[in-house]
């Protein structure tokens, strides 16, 4: 994930302005996840018995004991799954046991439901709903090495679990919650469940961040570079839990100093597709840094 709060430097900040609470509600909490998109076809395989229905109507279009492994792909008027046909625009899928996606020779087993969806750029989306604490056992493995100290995976656990329920509070009315990569939490579903991090995540059941009785946005990532960035930068968080801070954790990871260079052409054909109107690049400066002292805004002078 990078969402670039470090997790080390986050927690001694959170200490003194953060209540860890239980979550709001006795009511299990649910998350959407976008497993796939933009996908022509893929393949889907459910253990045990399952239903297959139109989620428009709540009818149940098909069904059986077991499916083996089926093509899902669009068809003329709605989304073909092995040899059925289902003249629908969104398929619920829900499985006595786990679904699984084989994906261009990867399959990943997940727990809940999962919904194909045809988007209106005639592609297929899944969305797999799945309970809270599933969800953050199937994150874990992938944000943090599972053989690290249990302390630190169980701050994990409840960062990871904070972020999730902001989003389902902050994307109601969307198609999804979080994506299953670094542009939310990478998510693996059952598949990435392992020992230890289950572990974590059952004995912090439910427990959140809050911050002035609500749940606060938990930014985090692997390596910041010594300083953590006010996330007011970046979003529109203006929250004290969530201004930078100095780290010295980081200076042992493999990406604390990093380069890359890029051709001057790309850089103006990036600001020109984002309505730059740039020509070609004379020069490039820092004119105005944040308070971690990364660039905040760079001006950039073409020869015309």
């Amino acid at each position: 994930m990078n969402r670039n709060v470090a997790l080390g430097a986050l927690i001694p900040a959170l200490l003194v302005a953060v209540c860890l609470t239980s979550a709001e509600s006795n009511t299990p909490k649910s998350v959407r996840v976008a497993i796939l998109s933009k996908a022509a076809n893929f393949a889907l395989s459910i253990r045990g018995s399952y239903k297959i229905i139109d989620t428009a109507t709540g009818r149940e279009l098909s069904g059986g004991k077991k499916l083996k492994e089926a093509d899902v792909s669009l068809s003329a008027g709605g989304i073909m799954i092995g040899e059925g046909d289902y003249p629908a625009q969104r398929l619920r899928v829900t499985g006595q046991k786990d679904v699984s996606l084989h994906v261009k020779g990867k399959t990943k087993k997940y727990r809940g439901q999962v919904d194909i969806l045809r988007t209106k750029d005639n592609a297929l989306m899944v969305v797999n709903t799945v309970d809270l604490e599933s969800y953050v056992r199937g994150v874990l493995y992938h944000e943090m090495p599972r053989r690290w100290p249990l302390n630190a995976i169980k701050a994990q656990a409840v960062a990871t679990r904070t972020y999730a329920l902001y989003q389902t509070q902050e994307r109601a009315g969307q198609l999804y919650d979080v994506t299953s990569d670094i542009y939310s939490q990478v998510y693996g579903g059952r598949s990435a469940e392992r020992h230890r991090t289950n572990i974590a995540a059952n004995r912090t059941r439910g427990e959140v961040l809050v911050y002035n009785d609500k749940v606060l946005p938990a930014y985090f990532h692997s390596t910041c570079g010594g300083r953590t960035e006010d996330a007011a930068v970046l979003w529109n968080h203006n929250l004290k839990p969530l201004a930078g801070v100095p780290c010295g954790f980081c200076v042992h990871s493999p990406h604390y100093n990093w380069k890359r260079n890029f051709r001057s052409k790309d850089i103006q054909d990036k600001l020109n597709h984002n309505g730059g109107g740039l020509g070609l690049i004379k020069d490039m400066r820092v004119v105005e840094r944040t308070k971690s002292g990364r660039a905040k805004t760079i001006k950039f002078t073409d020869r015309d």
